[in-house]
Order: structure tokens, then C-alpha cells, then sequence
């Protein structure tokens, strides 16, 4: 009976208490973890104030991936070691004297041919030359490593620019000279002035905050907010015209930034332009968010964003649909949202038009060089506490993808030469940022960028139903810009490669902005008409050039696609639509 009973105990015992042991291990593993995870969330925050917006361990991995590689390569080593021996003999060639001079459109004063300035700038621009060219060309590096080396080297190279240094710099001293020190006791003014303002941080201003007033001076255009939510408010503006085409336009800005880009001086409002043409014009003003909006990713921007909108016209109007317009971010949520409605046999878009945005994220032009797994981590962690990226941070992402004329040449000006920034319209919507909620910052990073999960058919909406970007059939229209640095027009020429729309492509000329917000009388030229097909470049070789601004062929290109003509809606808005007049109280909120 004895050795009936010893087994029993020993089975039973066991079974009780390994279940506890393990379960009180696991706790205590997790919360260990969870201790270090906050511990290095704070650091690498705190961190900032020194590092700015780059990620030192994404920069340092690059570095190594190229240190290590070189290590093992004696024949690029043996390179590297003539580079060198050709780069001293130049700087002694320069100090000698015997160095013929080198034009670069940076050193513009005449100043710069006279020694020892002269000297200053050759041996700038040869060691800017030999920086540039030290880590290319390693067999084996990965192509996001080169990026990240050339990135930062870049930053290096602009920052260590003689026209950066008072001393070095001939227009600093002559001004200096001239007045008597005068531009620097303003300079430091304004110094004293922007570190107060921002608490402490170092802000290069593109604009001032007295130049304009929203409402006053820019977006003008006059109309009223006839829905609110809490994401976002609808701007109805006033019909010009006795008539107006039956389709209405809804303009879907990026949330980046505020929506009057597209609504900037009277002379150059793309609504202002478009209401005068006869159309009934809509626009999104996104919400500048807080804390609470933290969990708002692309779901909620679509379906309480555009989705929302659209039925709103649609009740206003009595139209069956709407021209959907986007410009930036904003086309890239207009064409989840175009996506998304068709699967639901909605054909609430009649038109798609898409300005300098794409939808292959494999090409992402400079700002490839703040998207791994590493600085999404630590965007995180920047985020985490307050559940937002605050404006400072894009403002200075975006500097640093040209350093040399959204940083330098403004520290410049305001600090060493005393200078006031310009007063440009668009620069001082640039400088009036919003901030962007954590969860919809990383969707568009992680799932966009990283993965290219819209072309690959793997994105999908918070209740699990798949976007499918052939689903996309409605005519579109869509912008690329020459010289686009944020979304390269060969990245965006690649937009009928993914949807089932027949499709108009053109390209202006000049940049992301100066491309798009071109009205009629402006200098520039665009192309269309190449063929689809073969290719960006044997497009741009088989296309049409035409002078001037795009905007009247993308109006009638619309009006062959509008409903006819209809007398314009009753204005003000009835009484329960008028929720105020524009430009709102969103676009106010900093």
C-alpha cells in the first residue's frame, strides 16, 4: 500500500506549484522589461536636444556596414589612399596659389575671387568633393546604408561651409564694417527673441508671425465652415457664377501642414481660381491634434476624414458624387478612400486627381533617409509620452533634407546679418506647422513607406477588410513635379501600374510646391500627352510641352467629367450649415 501512495504524492505536488512558480517568474520578466523599455524611451528622448531628429544608432550601423566592408577590400582601401594623396595635393596647389578658381552658384559675392576668401572656397569645395566621395563605391554596402552615410555627410559638409562663419564669410564683415556691428547686435536680438519664443531651442525662422494673418491676408476666399467633427471642418466657398457645374470638388490637403496652401494670397489661391471657374468648391482643414487623437491612424482619416465629407456634399449639393482632389499626403488618403468606397460599391468618386504624390513608396525620394526600423523605433519613443510628433520636429526632418537653403542660409541672414526672413506667402505656411497623431504618423511610415503595403496589396483597414488599389477605376489625374525631392515624378509616374483608372499624367516644372501652386500667368512650363508605358523617360521624350500654368487644362479636364451645368446653391448657407465663416477655427489652432 505504501509504494501504492508515494507515486501519487510525487505526480500531484509538482502539478500545483510549477504553474505559480512560473507564472510569478513571467511577471516579474515583464515588468523588468517594461522598466527598461520606459528607461530607454526617456534617454533616447531626452537625447534629442543634442541629436535633433537622426537616430544615432540607424547612422552609427551604416557607418560600421561601410568600415567593415572596407576592411576587406585592400583594393578600395588602395582607392581611398590616392583619393587622398590627389585631395593634399590640391589644398597645397590652393595655398600655393596655382590652383585655377572654381565656380560654385553658393559663393555668389564677388568677394569670393578676392584672397583669401578665394582660398576659403576652393578648399571648402574640394573637401566637400572628397567627403562625398570617401565611403562610395565599397562592394557590399547595402543602398540604405549608402544613403544614410551620404545623408549625414551632406549635413556635415553644409554645415562646415565657409559662408556659415562670420570670419569667413566677405558679406558678414562688409556688413559688419558698413554698420558699424549694427547686424550682429540685431542678429543676437533675434537670436535672444527665437530662443525664447520656442523655449530654449534653436528655431531657424522662414517667416514671422507678423507678416500675415490668416483670415486677414491669406485664405481670403470667402466661405463657411458647413460641418465639424472632431477631426476635421468643411469649407464651403461662395459660388462667382450664376452657374456652376454639376460635379462639386472636394481639395484634401496633407495634414502636415495647414490646408490654406491651397488657398494662399488672392492672386495665387487655387480655390479662389477654381470657384471663379465655375466650380463649387469643398475643403478639408484637418484638426492641429492633441494627446487624445493619439490612436487616429488612417482609418479614422479616412472614414471620419473624407468618407464623412463626401456624404456631407453630397447632401448640400444633391450631387451623386464628387471630383476628389489631393494634394501631397492628402492623395495618398484620397486614394484609400477612393479604394475603399468602390469595394463597397460606392461611386461616390467620380474623378480621382492626385497632385505630387505617389503610391510605390520604393523610390521616397530624401526622406529614404529617415525610414528603417531603427528611427521608427526611436520616432516612437519621441512620441510616446505625448501621444504626437510635435511641428518642431517635421519642420526640422524637412530643413534637413536641404540644409543649405531651409537652414543655413536662414541662420545666416537673421542672426549674423541682422537680417528679417522674407516675406513670402508660402514661407509662412511653411513655418505654421501641426502636429501629427502617434498612431498616424507610424501607419504612413511603417506600413507605407517601409513596407509598401498599398502596392503590395497588403494594407488593410482597422475592421480587417483589404485595400485594393485596382479597385481604383474612376478617370484620374495626376501631377508630378521636375524637381520634386519628396515624392520624385518617376516615382509618381508609376500610379497607373497599380490602379485600373484610365489615367492623365503631367509634369510641371520647379518643385513640390512651386509646381503645384501655379495659377495662370505664372512663369514655368508643363508637359503631357507622352506615352504611358515604356517608361518615365521615354514619356517625358514623347510628351508636349506647354508654357505656362497646368491648372486651366485640369479645369476643363474636370468639366468633361462633370455633371451639366446647375444654377449655384443658395448663399449663405442655410442657417444649420453655417457653422461659421472661414477659414474656421481649426486652421487657427497652434
Amino acid at each position: 500500500m505504501k509504494a501504492q501512495k508515494k507515486p501519487i504524492i510525487r505526480k500531484t505536488e509538482p502539478a500545483k506549484e510549477i504553474p505559480v512558480v512560473q507564472e510569478n517568474e513571467s511577471a516579474e520578466e515583464n515588468s523588468i522589461l517594461e522598466a527598461a523599455h520606459i528607461i530607454d524611451r526617456n534617454f533616447r528622448k531626452d537625447m534629442v536636444r543634442f541629436t535633433g531628429p537622426m537616430d544615432v544608432p540607424a547612422f552609427s550601423r551604416a557607418y560600421f556596414d561601410a568600415i567593415v566592408h572596407l576592411a576587406w577590400s585592400p583594393g578600395t582601401q588602395f582607392r581611398m589612399m590616392l583619393e587622398r594623396m590627389e585631395f593634399f595635393t590640391d589644398l597645397f596647389a590652393i595655398k600655393s596659389g596655382m590652383s585655377p578658381p572654381v565656380l560654385d552658384r553658393r559663393f555668389r559675392d564677388p568677394q569670393w575671387n578676392d584672397w583669401p576668401f578665394s582660398m576659403y572656397k576652393d578648399l571648402f569645395i574640394r573637401f566637400e568633393k572628397h567627403m562625398e566621395s570617401r565611403f562610395k563605391d565599397i562592394r557590399g554596402v547595402s543602398e540604405h546604408s549608402n544613403l544614410l552615410i551620404q545623408f549625414l555627410t551632406h549635413q556635415i559638409t553644409a554645415m562646415m561651409n565657409p559662408l556659415n562663419f562670420p570670419v569667413t564669410n566677405p558679406e558678414v564683415i562688409r556688413t559688419t564694417l558698413e554698420q558699424g556691428g549694427q547686424n550682429i547686435v540685431k542678429g543676437m536680438q533675434n537670436l535672444i527673441d527665437t530662443l525664447t519664443t520656442h523655449g530654449g531651442e534653436l528655431v531657424v525662422r522662414h517667416s514671422r508671425d507678423d507678416y500675415h494673418e490668416v483670415g486677414k491676408t491669406l485664405a481670403t476666399t470667402p466661405g463657411k465652415v458647413v460641418f465639424r467633427n472632431r477631426l476635421i471642418e468643411l469649407i464651403q466657398y461662395a459660388p462667382v457664377t450664376d452657374k456652376v457645374c454639376g460635379t462639386p470638388i472636394l481639395l484634401v490637403p496633407a495634414w502636415i501642414n495647414k490646408y490654406y496652401i491651397l488657398d494662399l494670397s488672392p492672386h495665387n489661391s487655387m480655390v479662389r481660381y477654381l470657384t471663379e471657374q465655375g466650380f463649387t468648391v469643398f475643403i478639408i482643414s484637418w484638426k492641429n491634434v492633441d494627446g487624445s487623437f493619439r490612436d487616429d491612424g488612417i482609418d479614422t482619416y479616412v472614414k471620419n476624414g473624407l468618407v464623412e465629407a463626401i456624404a456631407e456634399i453630397r447632401q448640400i449639393t444633391g450631387s451623386d458624387g464628387v471630383h476628389l482632389t489631393g494634394y501631397c499626403m492628402g492623395a495618398i488618403l484620397c486614394s484609400i478612400a477612393a479604394a475603399f468606397l468602390r469595394s463597397q460599391e460606392d461611386t461616390s468618386v467620380k474623378t480621382l486627381s492626385c497632385f505630387a504624390s505617389q503610391l510605390d513608396f520604393s523610390d521616397a525620394g530624401d526622406l529614404r533617409s529617415f525610414i528603417d526600423e531603427s528611427q521608427i523605433t526611436f520616432l516612437k519613443d519621441l512620441m510616446e509620452e505625448k501621444g504626437y510628433l510635435a511641428k518642431s520636429n517635421m519642420m526640422q526632418t524637412y530643413s534637413l533634407l536641404r540644409p543649405r537653403d531651409l537652414y543655413w542660409n536662414f541662420l545666416i541672414d537673421e542672426f549674423f546679418l541682422g537680417k528679417d526672413p522674407f516675406n513670402l506667402d508660402f514661407l509662412f505656411w511653411n513655418d505654421d506647422g501641426t502636429r501629427m497623431p502617434m498612431r498616424l504618423h507610424i501607419d504612413i511610415l511603417e506600413r507605407l513607406y517601409l513596407e509598401d503595403q498599398l502596392t503590395e496589396g497588403k494594407f488593410r483597414m482597422d475592421d480587417g477588410r483589404s485595400i485594393d488599389l485596382r479597385n481604383i477605376d474612376m478617370d484620374l489625374y495626376s501631377v508630378g513635379t521636375l524637381k520634386d525631392h519628396i515624392a520624385p515624378w518617376k516615382s509618381v509616374y508609376r500610379i497607373p501600374h497599380f490602379v485600373s483608372s484610365p489615367i492623365k499624367f503631367v509634369l510641371a516644372s520647379s518643385g513640390h510646391i512651386a509646381g503645384i501652386i501655379v495659377p495662370p500667368g505664372s512663369k514655368g512650363h508643363y508637359h503631357t500627352d507622352g506615352l504611358l508605358g515604356h517608361g518615365p523617360e521615354h514619356w517625358l521624350a514623347t510628351a508636349h510641352m506647354h508654357e505656362g500654368s497646368w491648372w486651366p487644362d485640369w479645369a476643363a479636364w474636370m468639366k468633361e467629367r462633370s455633371q451639366p451645368e446647375t444654377n449655384k446653391l443658395p448663399w449663405p448657407p442655410a442657417k444649420g450649415r453655417d457653422l461659421g465663416a472661414a477659414p474656421g477655427t481649426y486652421v487657427t489652432e497652434k
